[in-house]
């Protein structure tokens, strides 16, 4: 808005300063709220974890697996690459086909003795187990700058019927400086009753 003196001539010079101070004072409001930054449901999309494991290259899956087994995948190691402590608040499992039903979500260390777990079956003498080691608290996932957390997040799943495709898309919600954030971490997970059936088909 352009500035009209009592004679009726347009003060530009001054609508221009008025201009620029309100455009800056919106700059600084942006930058003080988070607005201008992007979201996922209304939560602010982070940088500071960088993952780590074979989830980005590939699919966790196994086949011949009975309806009703409990089956768990294992989501990234998370690696903090800011300058701040953060701590995990939830995980979530973006994408679930028909068929497929999330139980919860568990926290176990990696450690020399049970090492980093990618998958486990619950139950009938399975040699990967999960539910003969420790779960934690997902208060765990509390991360030092520059650091990689000690322990990891695994989906327990199980199959109603022969599921439509695969899961996907490891969502982490985290706090930072008293800031919540979100990312979403590549995985793909997948789980047939069919002994030949090919991942992904």
């Amino acid at each position: 808005m352009l500035l009209a003196p009592a004679d009726g001539r347009v003060d530009s010079s001054r609508g221009r300063t008025l201009i620029r101070n309100l455009v800056v004072a919106a700059a600084l409001l942006v930058a003080a709220t988070g607005c201008g930054a992007a979201k996922h449901d209304g939560v602010t999309i982070g940088h500071a974890i960088e993952p780590d494991g074979p989830q980005e290259n590939g699919i966790l899956g196994a086949n011949n697996i009975a309806v009703g087994r409990v089956f768990r995948f294992a989501f990234p190691l998370l690696r903090n690459t800011s300058s701040d402590p953060l701590s995990v608040i939830r995980v979530h499992l973006d994408s679930v086909p028909n068929g497929i039903k999330v139980l919860g979500y568990h926290v176990y260390l990696t450690s020399v003795k049970d090492g980093y777990a990618l998958d486990g079956l619950d139950g009938g003498g399975s040699s990967n187990d999960m539910t003969k080691h420790q779960s934690y608290s997902m208060s765990k996932l509390h991360i030092a700058p520059g650091r990689e957390s000690d322990y990891f997040a695994m989906v327990a799943v199980t199959m109603t019927h022969d599921p439509s495709g695969i899961m996907s898309g490891c969502r982490v919600y985290y706090r930072q400086k008293n800031h919540e954030y979100t990312q979403l971490l590549s995985c793909k997970f997948f789980l047939h009753t069919n002994s030949s059936h090919p991942f992904g088909s």
